[in-house]
């Protein structure tokens, strides 16, 4: 049985669940697996779901009623001076997904409330949900649609990825293409993610810094 701490709403028949990760785990982390995997549409390694699950300093479950619809994994760092929350993986129910992720992001930033937030990603649909969060936080996220970085966001970026360009791209950091098919970019962002490529493995780091 996992013990939630604190439960909100953030749909009219959907709650987020903050764990404690105390509690027996091992059913659970399958559970996030198969979710990882039909999200991904191709089978993920479990232990690399365990792992990310240990090493979470926050999980918070997507609840529809008792069952698990989604989850989160939140870390907190400390990158070049900046406590940072930082987004490390995100997983909703195609069925559930519609309207979601942005309310969700608030849900898992109220957990670790600071001045920085920050994700990576080869999904330029990630991008848009990050960023529609970041404008409704009141963050200035980096690169903007139009590619510009500043040199803050590139410092943080660097220290969270050595090696990460200034175009705040990492080549190769997956290892590999994460989904079975990685959607395309089109639209104000098209041009953002011309230079990534997921099937070697490239992602592209999101730093959202708070305005004054």
């Amino acid at each position: 049985m996992i013990d939630i701490l604190r439960r909100c709403r953030i749909a009219p028949d959907l709650d987020v669940g903050t764990i404690d990760k105390n509690t027996e785990s091992s059913a659970l982390v399958r559970e996030l697996n198969t979710l990882t995997a039909l999200c991904f549409g191709k089978e993920v390694p479990l232990a690399e779901t365990e792992e990310r699950f240990v090493h979470s300093d926050v999980v918070q479950l997507l609840l529809h009623g008792k069952e698990v619809v989604g989850y989160a994994f939140n870390d907190r760092l400390q990158l070049v001076g900046h406590p940072v929350n930082y987004f490390s993986s995100c997983f909703v129910h195609p069925f559930h997904r519609g309207g979601v992720y942005v309310p969700f992001n608030h849900a898992r930033y109220k957990e670790i409330p600071v001045d920085v937030v920050l994700t990576r990603t080869q999904n330029p649909r990630v991008y848009a949900g990050f960023a529609r969060f970041c404008q409704e936080g009141d963050f200035v996220l980096y690169p903007n649609a139009t590619g510009e970085v500043g040199e803050e966001s590139r410092a943080i970026a660097n220290a969270f990825a050595p090696g990460c360009g200034d175009d705040q791209v990492c080549r190769g950091i997956y290892g590999r293409e994460l989904m079975a098919d990685t959607p395309k970019a089109d639209g104000s962002i098209a041009q953002l993610f011309e230079s990534l490529v997921p099937e070697q493995g490239d992602a592209m780091v999101l730093v959202g810094i708070k305005k004054n």
